[in-house]
């Protein structure tokens, strides 16, 4: 069973200007054009998470590598591929895997640059069919790849000043291109479930193949049960949707790695792996996926550090 967490290299995900502080952290939704990794803290990090017993690492790369096929993307001081590659044996060394994730939401692609303007247009497909394959070189054939895919909305796009949102056919057949290119590079595709959220189980079913490996997240203390008016209030019915969201997913049939986080609650993790243990059917139950959210700058040394503790001891 993986025994996962998300850390970023690149966390440029958001175009907002502005964000309040969250927990007295730094936001991270403001663009920036350098990389905002401590080799420290990444160091210390991944070395903590392989002492508690952490199998799996997922990295977001995104503009945080020089790549070959499209270095005018990277940021000031972004790892070179030979860095990248270092790190990586680093990681395994300590008996650690390694998958990649870039993010394709059009809510979370102001790291591909220029491209985010040309969404499904041939340049914008070439341009994700070239980062596909090199990453997956870089990773030397990885067995996952994590696409991302969480929140194309209008509504999550509110404070950005450039919103673009596909939807309907356009939007499915957008998905069957990342992980049709997944595919051919010889990795399975994972992907967010909050689509699930908004277009219900048949839909949902009938567009996203069962190869696929669904992340519900959800970040808050409550998993119901939910009543009637829990559904009728407009706050308790998003905390509703996304818990259903597991159920969901299990009715259906899909393998899930679902995910908690330190971001909001120190606890979320450990709370996450409880509910789900027991509602998800083991045959589908691929792992849990811990995330802070937070870029791995010295700043936040302390509480990344904490993320890992978080997953210490959890009985899976």
């Amino acid at each position: 069973m993986y025994r996962a967490i998300l850390l970023h290299l690149s966390v440029n995900l958001w175009e907002e200007k502005e964000r309040p502080e969250n927990r007295g952290r730094a936001a991270v939704r403001n663009y920036q054009p350098f990389l905002r990794v401590d080799d420290r803290v990444w160091k210390e990090v991944v070395t903590r998470f392989a002492e508690i017993g952490g199998n799996l690492l997922v990295l977001d790369t995104e503009d945080a590598i020089v790549y070959k096929s499209h270095p005018e993307i990277a940021v000031e001081n972004a790892w070179s591929r030979e860095k990248l590659r270092q790190e990586l044996k680093f990681c395994r060394d300590l008996g650690l895997e390694v998958v990649p994730k870039l993010n394709f939401s059009c809510c979370h692609d102001v790291w591909m640059g220029e491209f985010s303007h040309m969404v499904s247009s041939r340049p914008y497909y070439n341009f994700c069919k070239d980062l596909i394959e090199e990453t997956v070189e870089l990773f030397d054939g990885p067995k996952l790849f994590h696409v991302g895919l969480d929140e194309e909305a209008a509504e999550y796009q509110r404070n950005m000043e450039y919103i673009v949102v596909r939807q309907g056919q356009q939007y499915y057949d957008d998905m069957h291109f990342y992980f049709d290119q997944v595919r051919k590079n010889g990795a399975r595709p994972w992907m967010w479930a909050d689509h699930i959220w908004f277009a219900g189980e048949e839909e949902f079913a009938a567009n996203i193949p069962k190869d696929v490996i669904q992340s519900n997240w959800y970040y808050f203390q409550d998993f119901g049960p939910f009543s009637e008016a829990d559904w009728q209030d407009p706050e308790r019915s998003i905390w509703a949707m996304r818990v259903k969201g597991y159920e969901q997913l299990t009715n259906l049939g899909y393998d899930q790695i679902p995910t908690g986080s330190s971001y909001a609650f120190d606890d979320h993790f450990a709370r996450t792996v409880d509910f789900c243990k027991q509602r998800i059917p083991t045959e589908h139950l691929l792992g849990f996926l811990q995330s802070s959210w937070e870029s791995l700058e010295w700043k936040n040394r302390d509480f990344q550090l904490q993320t890992v503790e978080d997953m210490r001891n959890i009985q899976y």
